[in-house]
């Protein structure tokens, strides 16, 4: 019988491991946002390694006051050219700067696919894909 609850209590803890391991790659602190996307070559559509990704995040303040804006989190993308970044809170994030040698920079919320490039941790703007043209 001791042998029953011994090997019922360590199966317990096992599955328990398991289950809550995950989290611990997939998910920010408690103030954090999870945001992911990918970096291509423009053209090739290869994916880019060792592109320095930074993610602009902002607050609005009020009807007639400008809007805050701050750097919400930066990361390197890895051989699939995908990123991952907990970025700060923000009420939206958009395109920092995307560099990487012999590549022209995305600068600001532009890129050569399409014009104002947000990035959200779910919907429509979630994991998209970046594009960088060879210089």
């Amino acid at each position: 019988m001791k042998t029953i609850k011994m090997l019922y209590s360590k199966n317990s803890f096992l599955l328990l491991l398991f289950m809550t391991l995950p989290l611990c790659f997939t998910s920010c602190t408690k103030d954090g946002t999870l945001l992911k996307g990918r970096v291509l070559e423009n053209g090739s559509e290869l994916p880019l390694e060792g592109v320095e990704v930074e993610i602009i995040g902002g607050k609005a303040t009020g009807l007639f006051e400008p809007e805050i804006t701050f750097s919400a989190g930066t990361a390197v993308t890895g051989k699939d050219g995908r990123f991952t970044i907990c970025a700060d809170d923000a009420d939206y994030y958009r395109v920092g700067n995307f560099t990487k040698d012999r590549y022209f920079e995305i600068l600001g919320a532009v890129n050569n696919k399409s014009q104002n490039k947000g990035i959200a941790p779910s919907g429509a703007n979630s994991n998209p894909d970046f594009y960088l043209d060879p210089k």
